[in-house]
C-alpha cells in the first residue's frame, strides 16, 4: 500500500538525517505528511477540550501517534504542530473571520523580485504576483482576516493581548513555531499553523493547499465550549496598562493642579506611572487573577466572548499591586546588576541616572502598599482582616526577595569566594520564588481564607522560581535582538549565577581567571572571550549540566503543582508550569 511505502521511505530519510536529539525534521514525502495529519485529526477529536492544552500533553500525544505509525521521533516537532492545529480547529471555528489574525512568513517571498519594504509591522506586500504571499493575503483579507507578513514579530502578542484578535493562524518554520509555542500555550489562544518544508531565510516552500484550507476554516459559532486563560491575561494587561490610573489616581499631579508634568514635584510620579505601563509579560498579576478565578471554580477561564470579563475592585487593586511591586524590584535589580536594557529600551537608571531610578523604585513600593491599603472590605470579611493578611504576605515576600538578592550581591563583591550549585539554588528560591509565591497567595486570599495546604504552594513557588531563574540563565547565552542583549551578559557583569557555580565546579579557582577581563578591554575583545568561554562550556558539558538541573526543578514544580488538593487550582498551576517553563534547550 502507498502508506506503507511512504513510511518505509520516511524511515530511510530519518536514518540519513537525524541524530538522537533531532526532533525537528519535516517529512519530505507528502504522503507521510498526509498520513500524520489524518491521524492527528482523529486523535485530536478524542481530546478533552475542558482541560487546557499543555506542551507536555501535546508532546505525549505526538509521540504516541508516531509510535503507532512506526515513524521516527525526528518528526515530533512537526507532528506537535499538526496535532495542536487539529485540537484548536473547533475553537478557531468559534471565532469570526474579522477576529482572526493570519501571520505569513516573509521568507516565502521571491527575494530576487520582491520590492516590498519593511516596517515595524512586517513586510508591506505590493501584491506583484512574484510569490504566493500576495494572493494568500488577499484571500484572507477578503474574508475579513487581519494579515501580517512577519517572522515572530512582537506586534502579534500585542494584538492578541490588546483584544484585537481572538485566533491566530500562521505559517512558519519549525524553529519559529517552537519559539512561539510558549506564549501561545500561555495565552491559550485558539491557533492553527502550517509548517514550512525547509528552514531557510528566503525562497522557502510549504503545502500551500493546506494554507488555503486553513484560511477557509469556516466560522461556526458555538462550535465548542472549552477553556482559555486568554481572557484573564487580557484582564491583567488591561488592569496595568489601561486602568492603573483609574484604579490608583495620581495624587501629586492632582495636588499641584495644573502646573503640569514638568513641575519637579510631579516628575517621580510621572516616571513611575510611565514605567509601570512600559512593558512586560504581566505573568504575576495574571497568576493572581488565575488563582482567584480557580478557587471560585474557573468561571472566567473560558472561550472568548465580546464582553470583557470583570472582577471586583479589590481584586483589581491587588492584581495591580502585584505588578507594581514587580516593576519596583526590576528597577532596583537593573541598577544592582548594571543592566543596560529592559523591554527593548535602555533601563531607567541609564535614562535618568541611578539616584532618580532608585527613588522611582521606592515610590512604586509605596504605591503598591497604597493599592492594598485602599481596598474595600468584601462581604463576609472582618474589617481590616484582608488588608492585614495581604500586607503580611507581601512584606514577607519582600524580605525574602531582598535577602536572596543580597546574597547574590555579596557573592558578586567576592569573586574569589567559591560558589556551589546548592548555594545558588537556595539564592534563586529566595530571590525569584517569592514573586511567584506572593502572586499565588494573593489570589488565594482574595478568594477567601488561606487554605491548610498553603505550605504546598510555598514549596511549589520555590521550585518554580528556581527553574524560572535557570531558564533565564540559559537564555543569557542566546542573543535577543528585540531586547538588544549581548551574549553572556551575566558573565560580563561577573554576576553569580548557576553558570558561575558550575564554572567553579568544573574549573575551581581557575574559573575566576578564565572569565577575567582587562579594565580597558574593547567590546570586541570581551565578546571574543565570551565566545571562547561558551565553547569551553559546550566542550565540558556545562550547558548539559545546567539543563539537567533545570529539568529536575521543572519536574519538581510539576509534581508539587499536581499534588495541590484543589482541582481547579491544581489544573491552573500545572498549566502555568508547563506553559512558562519550556522543555528542551532554551
Amino acid at each position: 500500500m502507498a502508506d506503507r511505502d511512504d513510511v518505509a521511505n520516511a524511515r530511510i530519510e530519518s536514518a540519513t538525517h537525524q541524530n538522537s536529539s533531532t526532533i525537528k525534521l519535516v517529512p519530505v514525502d507528502r504522503g507521510v505528511r498526509e498520513l500524520i495529519r489524518r491521524e492527528a485529526i482523529k486523535d485530536a477529536g478524542t481530546f478533552d477540550h475542558s482541560v487546557p492544552l499543555t506542551r507536555s500533553r501535546l508532546e505525549r500525544a505526538a509521540e504516541a501517534l508516531l509510535h503507532r505509525l512506526g515513524l521516527p521521533r525526528a518528526y515530533l516537532g512537526w507532528t506537535m504542530v499538526v496535532l495542536g492545529s487539529a485540537f484548536w480547529q473547533p475553537q478557531v471555528m468559534n471565532v469570526p473571520y474579522e477576529r482572526r489574525l493570519l501571520l505569513l512568513p516573509h521568507c516565502m517571498r521571491n527575494a530576487s523580485l520582491c520590492a516590498a519594504s519593511y516596517s515595524r509591522g512586517g513586510l508591506a506586500c505590493l501584491g506583484c504576483g512574484g510569490c504566493s504571499l500576495g494572493w494568500l493575503g488577499e484571500m484572507a483579507r477578503a474574508k475579513g482576516y487581519r494579515v501580517l507578513i512577519a517572522e515572530g514579530s512582537p506586534v502579534v502578542m500585542r494584538l492578541i493581548l490588546s483584544g484585537e484578535a481572538d485566533a491566530l493562524l500562521g505559517v512558519a518554520c519549525l524553529n519559529s513555531l517552537e519559539r512561539s509555542l510558549e506564549r501561545i500555550l500561555m495565552a491559550g489562544i485558539p491557533c492553527m499553523a502550517v509548517p514550512l518544508l525547509v528552514d531557510r531565510c528566503q525562497n522557502t516552500a510549504t503545502d500551500e493547499d493546506w494554507i488555503v484550507e486553513m484560511i477557509e476554516t469556516p466560522y461556526v459559532p458555538q462550535t465548542l465550549v472549552g477553556r482559555s486563560y486568554l481572557p484573564l491575561m487580557r484582564l491583567a494587561v488591561r488592569i496595568v496598562r489601561d486602568n492603573a490610573e483609574d484604579i490608583l489616581p495620581r495624587q501629586v499631579a492632582a495636588a499641584i493642579q495644573g502646573n503640569g508634568a514638568e513641575d519637579p514635584l510631579a516628575i517621580t510620579e510621572d516616571i513611575g506611572y510611565s514605567y509601570l505601563k512600559e512593558g512586560g509579560k504581566y505573568y504575576r498579576p495574571f497568576i493572581t487573577l488565575g488563582v482567584y478565578d480557580a478557587v471560585g471554580g474557573g468561571k472566567l477561564a473560558k472561550l472568548l466572548g465580546d464582553t470583557p470579563i470583570e472582577v471586583p475592585d479589590y481584586v483589581r487593586r491587588v492584581a495591580l499591586a502585584v505588578e507594581v511591586f514587580h516593576k519596583a524590584s526590576l528597577i532596583h535589580d537593573d541598577i544592582e546588576d548594571g543592566d543596560r536594557y529592559r523591554y527593548g529600551r535602555t533601563t531607567l537608571h541609564e535614562r535618568w541616572g541611578i539616584p532618580i531610578a532608585l527613588n522611582v523604585g521606592d515610590y512604586l513600593i509605596g504605591l503598591g502598599y497604597s493599592a492594598i491599603a485602599s481596598i474595600d472590605t468584601p462581604a463576609g470579611e472582618t474589617p481590616g482582616g484582608l488588608v492585614a493578611d495581604l500586607v503580611r504576605v507581601f512584606s514577607q515576600a519582600h524580605v525574602e526577595l531582598c535577602s536572596g538578592q543580597g546574597a547574590e550581591l555579596w557573592l558578586a563583591r567576592n569573586p574569589s569566594e567559591p560558589v556551589r550549585v546548592p548555594q545558588i539554588l537556595r539564592i534563586y528560591a529566595m530571590k525569584t520564588g517569592p514573586a511567584f509565591e506572593v502572586s499565588i497567595l494573593a489570589g488565594l486570599r482574595l478568594a477567601g481564607p488561606l487554605p491548610e495546604w498553603v505550605w504546598q504552594v510555598r514549596k511549589f513557588a520555590h521550585a518554580f522560581g528556581i527553574a524560572f531563574q535557570i531558564q533565564n540563565d540559559l537564555s543569557d547565552w542566546e542573543v535577543q535582538e528585540d531586547n538588544k542583549r549581548l551574549l553572556g551578559t551575566d558573565l560580563l557583569s561577573r554576576r553569580p549565577t548557576l553558570f558561575w557555580a558550575l564554572g567553579w565546579h568544573f574549573w575551581g579557582a581557575q574559573f575566576a581567571d578564565m572569565i577575567a577581563f582587562p579594565p580597558d578591554a574593547s567590546q570586541d575583545a570581551m565578546l571574543e572571550r565570551i565566545y571562547g568561554v561558551r565553547a569551553e562550556f559546550e566542550r565540558r558539558g556545562v550547558f548539559a549540566a545546567a539543563e539537567k538541573i533545570f529539568r529536575k526543578e521543572r519536574e519538581r514544580a510539576v509534581a508539587l503543582a499536581s499534588a495541590i488538593p484543589h482541582d481547579e487550582v491544581r489544573q491552573f498551576l500545572v498549566y502555568l508550569t508547563e506553559a512558562v517553563l519550556r522543555t528542551g534547550r532554551v
